[in-house]
């Protein structure tokens, strides 16, 4: 089924977080998330769609 869509499985070892690339994703927004100065929701919102929509 996942041939018929081409989306392709990836093996990894159970725990290789060098290997996965959301981890590196997270470690960049966990970096950028030090600056934030946050004092309401919206703020948060509003950083969080900027960082999902630069990929």
């Amino acid at each position: 089924m996942t041939q018929f869509f081409e989306h392709y499985l990836l093996w990894l070892p159970p725990y290789s977080p060098d290997l996965n690339p959301i981890e590196h994703i997270w470690a960049w927004v966990k970096r950028l998330r030090q600056d934030w100065r946050l004092d309401d929701i919206d703020k948060l919102f509003f950083y969080f769609m900027w960082i999902c929509g630069s990929f």
